[in-house]
């Protein structure tokens, strides 16, 4: 399938900032709508503006403010059918697992029709589709991939944004097991693959790769190789962000003495070069520092 064939629609829901999405291919109205949000009004009228019939709506996770919209889309097609992770299923019919009553509203919208495991293919709408889970900020979270061409696309729900990923202190998240899942199965997708994040603007895997500091900590810390500060992916970083021999190793010594211990602790490397700035062993390559510092965690 062409990129070229195929129409993405964004309803930006005010409550949350959560994007709603409507996809189907050129000429066709049938479509998918993914993540229908609190906005249910505006994603009525842009399906009925755009003489769209929705067939199916995909759920990348339960949510409140990723499901809230089931009931209108259903409304406007009743042959519709929902697809969800199979372990986030339950959050549908619970306001507060859904977190819906954390909020003050409990929200529920009944279960799944159908029930997705990883990498289940799906032909909806005309359109291949391949399911891929991801946990972390949910256990049953899944991402939908659509490998059009030149470039693909990705709808990604909250793992991961345009420079930041998702929250994983929700009473199902995991901070140690999400960004290991968006290396396997986010990062493994061609860099050009457009994501379409829940909340937020578009971005690519690629820009991600290099310039998310959520992921690239990651890979300075080692989690996506054998050992700290090695291996391809340190590499095209340190390349991308043009740092030189002498930067690259001072970087790798002030990672590997002041590795935390565990990985779900790598985000506090912004902490650890701030003490490396006042460490008396970097002293002389305090100016460097404090340009890495600065150009990543001062944006």
């Amino acid at each position: 399938m062409q990129l070229s064939d195929i129409a993405v629609i964004s309803v930006l829901c005010e409550s949350f900032q959560e994007q709603t999405y409507i996809v189907h291919q050129k000429g066709n109205n049938d479509c998918l709508v993914i993540d229908p949000g609190l906005d249910d009004g505006a994603i009525a009228e842009t399906l009925q503006r755009s003489r769209l019939n929705p067939v199916a709506v995909l759920i990348t996770h339960g949510h409140g403010d990723h499901i809230a919209g089931i009931p209108v889309v259903k409304s406007l097609s009743p042959s519709c059918k929902v697809y969800a992770g199979e372990l986030d299923n339950e959050k549908l019919t619970d306001a507060h697992k859904n977190l819906s009553a954390s909020f003050g509203f409990d929200l529920t919208v009944g279960t799944a029709d159908v029930l997705l495991r990883d990498g289940a293919v799906l032909e909806l709408a005309g359109i291949r589709i391949e399911v891929r889970h991801v946990p972390g900020h949910s256990k049953g979270h899944v991402v939908y991939y659509i490998a059009a061409e030149p470039k693909g696309l990705l709808f990604s729900g909250d793992v991961i944004f345009r420079g930041s990923i998702g929250r994983s202190d929700f009473p199902d998240g995991d901070p140690a097991v999400q960004i290991p899942a968006i290396e396997k199965q986010i990062l493994s997708l061609p860099d050009s693959t457009v994501i379409y994040p829940g909340h937020g603007a578009t971005t690519t895997v690629g820009e991600e790769k290099r310039t998310n500091p959520f992921l690239y900590i990651a890979i300075f810390m080692g989690i996506f190789g054998p050992r700290v500060g090695q291996g391809p992916l340190f590499d095209e970083v340190c390349q991308y962000h043009e740092l030189d021999k002498k930067v690259k190793t001072l970087l790798q010594s002030v990672i590997k003495k002041y590795q935390p211990p565990r990985p779900v602790e790598i985000f506090i490397l912004p902490d650890i070069l701030c003490t490396a700035l006042a460490d008396a062993d970097f002293a002389d390559s305090a100016g460097d520092l404090q340009k890495l510092h600065d150009t990543w965690f001062q944006k």
